[in-house]
């Protein structure tokens, strides 16, 4: 015999449904994003603002001071002296640009074919950095000295190991 469930039992249920599709969006959420590499942002995170409004979704990386991480290693965030976020690192490839472009997934050559000339090239800890404003996509490269011709072309086939984004130059 099926039990009638009271006015008050089903509003406490439908609360505890809500508060579970809620955090379950939010985890969604933390997963997987859209890069606005104009805006500088991601999901809630944005360059330009502090880093206290971000909540406990990151956490401090010990001893690196003004680095912060998620849990599950998807984002570093850089904040300055003020607190204010300078950069915000992305290295899971459930992550995309506007452009279509994720870590892990998306190579040198879809980087250029669909960002075009980039503003500067660099060679920096162990990563090549292709530049544009507003955002940087690191490339792994162990050589040192400058890059070659030859390592460049090699290199066009190589997944993007992070999406840095950055302050840019002009906010739209």
């Amino acid at each position: 015999m099926a039990r009638i469930l009271s006015l008050r039992t089903r509003l406490a249920l439908l609360a505890v449904l809500a508060a579970c599709r809620s955090a379950s969006a939010q985890a969604v959420q933390r997963r997987s994003a859209l890069i606005l590499e104009k805006r500088g942002s991601i999901g809630q995170l944005s360059v330009g603002t502090k880093i206290d409004s971000v909540g406990g979704e990151l956490h401090r990386v010990r001893g690196q001071p003004g680095i912060y991480q998620s849990s599950d290693g998807a984002l570093q965030v850089e904040a300055d002296t003020s607190g204010s976020i300078t950069k915000i690192r992305i290295l899971s490839g459930n992550f995309l640009t506007t452009r279509l472009i994720r870590p892990g997934r998306s190579t040198l050559k879809d980087v250029l074919s669909s960002y075009g000339r980039p503003a500067a090239l660099a060679v920096r800890g162990g990563e090549l950095i292709v530049s544009y404003d507003g955002i940087e996509f690191g490339f792994p490269y162990q050589k040192p000295g400058a890059l070659s011709e030859a390592d460049f072309g090699q290199l066009l086939q190589v997944p993007v190991r992070a999406i840095t984004l950055t302050r840019t130059r002009s906010k739209p």
